[in-house]
């Protein structure tokens, strides 16, 4: 294992309108990476009937070494938090914090 930062990105598989899109970050080269990229854009009934996957990864030039691939199912007490985290390590000292965020609707009735 090297000392360089892990060049890292989330994958995410997400429901919407009843099919999975696939979305991913840029690369953040840190060992503490955070992104504004990478946004699951669908409903909370989607979200709450149906698990995101979702993959860490770092990435290198030839290969790339998967971190945590994990899926989760949101619940209620999520949306209220506005965020969750997810442990990615066994001890549970490194997580993985995703924000949720409303955007109201666009179309008209």
């Amino acid at each position: 294992m090297g000392t360089d930062a892990p060049d890292v990105v989330v994958e995410l598989d997400c429901p919407a309108g009843g099919s999975v899109g696939k979305v991913k970050t840029g690369e953040s080269p840190s060992f503490t990476p955070s992104w504004n990229d990478g946004a699951c854009v669908t409903t909370s009934p989607e979200l709450l009937n149906a698990p995101i996957s979702i993959r860490v990864l770092d990435v290198d030039l030839f290969s790339s070494e998967e971190i945590l691939t994990t899926s989760y199912t949101l619940e209620e007490k999520d949306f209220a938090a506005g965020m969750l985290e997810l442990p990615i390590s066994a001890d549970g000292s490194h997580t993985l914090k995703l924000r949720l965020s409303r955007v109201e609707s666009l179309a008209q009735p």
